[in-house]
């Protein structure tokens, strides 16, 4: 049974969403649980030479290649040290699966669809494309990402050279990482109380 369906709160309407709520900096964010592949122990990447900023490198995850995308970067602040709480969220974007870097995982909240307000005004710019809007769990504001506009399009084409130049230059390389153990994460341990 997929992860997904074990957390499926049985209350509520089809109109509902399932967040799942995660910690960048002082700010929560929230992304729809349904393009959540999995969620992972943050692990180091390996760079890729002559990429943005914001791409952290690449991780070995279950025999696939994947990007790792820094929100900290992505969002404009410093990169931080990877700790026991940092976590990485495995996500489709498009047809490829990408590694979120976070800072930690909160857990999952359902809120309606009339909940979720409009982006506030003292996000401008670029960055406010990024965002459905926000919505409340208890006293926090909660940015909801609209992961098809995390990336431009031509950060996505960029994303997709990384990966396939990396699962190029992997294949019998020392400095692959050692491989995750099937079924050795349980998303249900990722999850932390305030």
């Amino acid at each position: 049974m997929s992860w997904q369906r074990r957390w499926a709160q049985p209350s509520g309407s089809a109109a509902d969403r399932q967040l799942a709520v995660f910690v960048i900096g002082e700010l929560e964010y929230a992304v729809d649980i349904m393009r959540i592949s999995q969620i992972v122990q943050a692990r180091p990447s390996r760079p890729v030479p002559g990429t943005p900023d914001y791409i952290e490198g690449v991780v070995e995850l279950r025999q696939a290649v994947i990007p790792v995308v820094d929100l900290r970067s992505r969002f404009g602040l410093e990169r931080a040290p990877v700790t026991r709480r940092s976590k990485l969220i495995v996500v489709r974007l498009e047809d490829k699966l990408v590694g979120m870097a976070v800072d930690r995982v909160i857990g999952m909240i359902r809120v309606s669809q009339g909940a979720i307000r409009r982006t506030p005004e003292w996000i401008t710019g670029a960055e406010s494309r990024v965002f459905v809007g926000v919505c409340r769990r208890d006293d926090h504001l909660v940015l909801v990402v609209d992961l098809d506009a995390l990336l431009t399009s031509d950060e996505k084409l960029e994303l997709g050279r990384v990966r396939l130049d990396s699962e190029r230059d992997w294949s019998g390389s020392e400095l692959a990482p050692e491989r995750v153990e099937e079924g050795g994460s349980d998303v249900d341990d990722w999850w932390e109380s305030d």
